[in-house]
């Protein structure tokens, strides 16, 4: 959908839920310190201001973010979460009802019956097909706004032995070691 015309869809949904100019949604986007995630925040804050909703920006060290979500005391907010293994019930398993990591305490029956059931599936191609199924239906429910996927950058010399690249970011280092 081109972007003006969600922009027409999001002032509808406003206006269907109450909100107009004289009564704009008035909410606080809290994010950490680090000056890329700022950035991001004033520029949610900007998209959502040209379709008549008011952000207050609020900036917090990354424990306080932390405390809160998993308190459930914001708004809106931006939390990062980093795969720690490499299968999609990690992303999928922070929508899950009961999970300790579904900070958004959305629980969707037939989301959680889908997972359930990839649990139990023995064959990787048809457990693949099921969690595919459940991201599908969860993606109505939504109450996670994915915003980017960030990339990390190494550059590591051919000197190095033993590097090796993992999902989470942290290296292993007591393997590295130098060519001589």
């Amino acid at each position: 959908i081109p972007f003006a015309q969600r922009q027409v869809e999001a002032r509808a949904l406003l206006a269907e839920a109450g909100y107009s100019a004289k009564n704009p949604l008035k909410l606080q986007l809290r994010y950490d310190v680090k000056e890329e995630v700022r950035q991001i925040a004033v520029a949610m804050s900007a998209m959502w201001r040209q379709i008549g909703v008011e952000a207050e920006l609020l900036s917090s060290d990354f424990r306080a973010i932390t405390n809160d979500v998993r308190k459930g005391d914001f708004d809106v907010i931006r939390y990062q979460w980093y795969a720690p293994y490499d299968d999609p019930t990690t992303f999928l398993n922070l929508l899950a009802g009961g999970s300790r990591t579904n900070f958004s305490k959305i629980d969707h029956a037939p989301f959680n019956d889908l997972l359930r059931k990839a649990e139990l599936e023995a064959d990787p191609a048809e457990r693949a097909k099921i969690l595919q199924e459940a991201e599908a239906v969860i993606v109505d429910q939504y109450p996670i706004i994915p915003i980017y996927y960030p990339k990390a950058k190494r550059l590591v010399s051919d000197r190095v032995l033993g590097w090796k690249n993992v999902p989470d970011g942290n290296i292993p280092t007591q393997y590295l070691s130098l060519k001589p």
